[in-house]
């Protein structure tokens, strides 16, 4: 029982700093990257197209692995 109560805990714990490890990471991201305004946001677009929304990030680890 008490390694149960234990575990649930340490999933918990695991979770809450995840999670407070992503949201300051996003703020640290949001911080060193500069505004850009409508204009340049178009430019970006029309370049790169639209960012994904599946991920908060690419994996790119078969272009490290190859």
């Amino acid at each position: 029982m008490e390694t149960v109560i234990q575990n649930d805990m340490y999933i918990m714990i695991k979770r809450a700093v995840s999670e407070a490890i992503k949201e300051e990471r996003m703020n640290l991201y949001s911080s060193l990257l500069p505004e850009v305004d409508d204009e340049e946001m178009k430019d970006i677009i029309s370049k790169h197209g639209t960012p994904s929304k599946n991920n908060e990030y690419d994996d790119i680890t078969n272009l490290i692995i190859n």
